[in-house]
């Protein structure tokens, strides 16, 4: 039994000698602080940061598990983690007080402050390197002064900084407020480096318009540390001055030191407060692709050990973007011939496109200065035959207002000739089996040229040329319709005239209707960059909307509108693309409600089945539905002033009998 209380007492022994080196061998994190966000090459976009332990000193062993990264609250997935080593920007503020002037340790505090100062500075000691800056703050006739600026040139800093810090005309100081300042000068400069301030002092603050709490902010705000140098024989860890300078460190991830010359081993202290400082240079770097295009967005980097967990947050401006330009419509190494459309995608738009220029063989031949951005391209002005290809590349560059332009999408293509159209054969109709539909044909067609010849003359006599007018148009919807009940030349129903309608709902111009006559139309107040143009509201934007058609389905996009768009009371998120990304689209339906701006709403109507709204019909055959046409809001199209081809042959039905 006794045997075994020893092997206890021995294994006891050994946790405890070797807990503390294992809990050293992963540091306890305690602050953590973004010192960089650069976006030189985005979407690539590098965070340096630091990590230090509840010591004050670097972190140097994380890894990509220990991190999470989030932009705009979402988790960034995939990023690098890699350790760098951060130049220094130093500032160091000495307390030049009337209290400095005391003798401690053989000489006065302001000497001995100095001399610390040399220590961490001078070329001799190694301490800083060639690419580590310092600034030198103190007072001078009572009032806080920088004597030299932030420098890679050390030795300046000794000659023109250290040696001229002197208590001579100072009386009471401003301590807070020299921080202020040096803190303030210190956070705008650029470039991814580990900031800090050296702050050699008693204490006492008596005249200063700041206090502690707005210092620590402005510092916490800065991602600056603090390391203090506490000078004074009333510096005991109880006493106010004591406090402040602990905490003025502690809460900006510094480290404090009560530093009494003179006394055996008292300088090794602040010898290791120098090198924790000089340490401060190890960081790392995060490497990711960003996912926003355009604003500011947030970072937030959450670290985690053992238990303890620090994190920090930054925001960056995404800096101006070109657009980016593909086309999917013909692929790489495509033989084409013959009339082409060039129909490009273009997405990552923070501004609105002035032009898409498409150039072959380096030649600029056309420039589209308005939406689809399409190019109508007759590849047999740069073809020879119908046989052999040319070879030509052909590419694609959309630029906005800004005359921010994307990178050149590049095609290799090859072009020739269309190949002849064969001559058909004559078709022998059999007269066994089409006699008797030629017969009824022909006695068909002379009945209703019969009919048509009485009502010409009908007509010249009662009403002259307008008669003759109503009477060609009369014959040919009998002549339609009559193909359409018999279904002779395999004559349809008529349904290809139907085309879906938006009509104004709201108070200003309520009725008036829009038939959508095109697969892709955009909706806006100005006529150079829409098709159907609302001229009479202010609300709306240049562009403000498109509709277009994917198959049988209708969608709507809102074109990053000022004043936005809604379906059925649905906010439409904003779209960058200028392609049909059905991703930022919503479906449309029957009798859906649409509404641009705080005043106008409109009514998505598709049209009907089986014969119903006939007049739509009438009114649709003037109107070539495979082109798309600008329609103005000021000269909609308007179902009351349309002919009624119904009433007009009842008159002349009428007109027949009564003759």
């Amino acid at each position: 039994m006794s045997r075994r209380r020893c092997f206890g007492f021995f294994l006891t022994i050994i946790l405890l000698s070797v807990l503390p080196l294992l809990v050293r061998a992963e540091s306890i994190i305690k602050t953590l602080g973004i010192t960089l966000v650069d976006t030189t090459d985005f979407p690539s976009t590098q965070v340096y940061f630091s990590v230090n332990d509840v010591d004050g000193l670097p972190v140097s062993d994380l890894q990509e598990g220990d991190l999470q990264l989030y932009e705009d609250d979402v988790p960034v997935a995939n990023f690098e983690v890699t350790p760098v080593e951060n130049p220094l920007l130093i500032g160091v503020v000495i307390d030049s007080a009337v209290s400095f002037r005391t003798r401690e340790g053989g000489a006065t505090r302001v000497e001995h402050a100095k001399e610390v100062a040399r220590w961490l500075v001078a070329p001799q000691y190694g301490r800083l390197s060639l690419d580590d800056q310092v600034a030198i703050y103190a007072f001078q006739a009572g009032q806080p002064v920088r004597l030299v600026d932030f420098t890679h040139d050390h030795q300046r800093v000794l000659d023109q900084g250290i040696a001229l810090v002197s208590t001579e005309g100072n009386s009471y100081t401003a301590l807070f407020d020299i921080l202020r300042q040096a803190i303030g000068e210190t956070s705008v400069r650029a470039g991814a480096r580990r900031r800090a301030l050296m702050v050699f002092s008693d204490g006492v603050d008596r005249t200063s318009a700041a206090d502690v709490e707005r210092v620590i902010q402005q510092a916490q705000e800065a991602h600056l540390l603090i390391y203090t140098v506490g000078l004074g024989a009333d510096l005991a860890p109880d006493r106010p001055g004591s406090a402040f300078l602990r905490r003025l460190a502690d809460e900006t991830g510094g480290q404090y030191l009560w530093y009494r010359p003179g006394r055996p081993g008292a300088d090794e202290p602040v010898l290791e407060l120098l090198n924790a400082l000089a340490e401060q240079r190890k960081g790392y770097r995060i490497t990711y692709s960003s996912n926003q295009y355009q604003g500011n967005p947030r970072l937030r980097l959450v670290t985690r050990r053992l238990g303890a967990q620090a994190e920090d947050r930054a925001t960056f401006e995404v800096p101006p973007l070109p657009p980016v330009v593909t086309v999917d419509t013909i692929k790489p190494g495509e033989i084409l011939a013959g009339s082409i459309t060039v129909q490009p995608s273009i997405a990552r738009t923070q501004r609105e496109l002035e032009r898409v220029e498409y150039r072959i063989d380096d030649q600029l031949v056309f420039t589209a200065r308005s939406a689809p951005w399409a190019f109508e391209w007759d590849t047999r002005e740069y073809a020879s035959s119908a046989i052999e290809y040319e070879e030509l590349s052909l590419s694609v560059v959309a630029c906005d207002l800004a005359q921010q332009c994307s990178e050149p999408y590049a095609l290799q293509l090859g072009v020739r000739l269309p190949q002849p159209t064969p001559t058909p054969s004559p078709v022998v109709v059999s007269e066994t089996v089409d006699s008797g539909m030629g017969t009824v044909l022909s006695a068909l067609s002379l009945v209703v040229s019969l009919a048509a010849l009485v009502l010409i003359v009908i007509y010249m006599r009662r009403g002259g040329g307008q008669a003759v007018g109503r009477v060609v148009q009369e014959v040919r919807r009998k002549t339609r319709v009559w193909m359409n009940q018999t279904k002779i030349f395999g004559a349809g129903g008529g349904g290809s005239n139907h085309v879906p309608t938006l009509s104004v709902a709201s108070d200003a111009h309520k009725g008036e209707r829009f038939p959508l006559t095109g697969r892709v139309l955009f909706l806006g107040r100005d006529a150079e960059r829409a098709d159907l143009v609302f001229e009479w509201d202010d609300y709306i934007s240049r562009r403000h909307a498109k509709i277009a058609q994917e198959g049988e389905q209708w969608y709507i996009w809102d074109m990053n509108s000022a004043n936005r768009t809604w379906l059925n009371q649905e906010l439409v998120r904003a779209s960058l693309s200028e392609g049909l990304d059905l991703e930022e689209a919503v479906p449309l339906h029957d009798g859906d409600m649409l509404k641009m701006g705080p005043e106008l709403t409109l009514r998505f109507e598709l049209p009907a089945v089986n014969g119903i709204h006939s007049q739509s019909e009438e009114s649709s055959e003037a109107v070539d539905l495979t082109t798309p046409t600008r329609v103005v809001a000021s000269a909609p199209v308007s179902s009351a002033s349309q002919v009624n081809p119904e009433t007009d042959s009842e008159n002349v039905e009428t007109l027949m009998l009564n003759r």
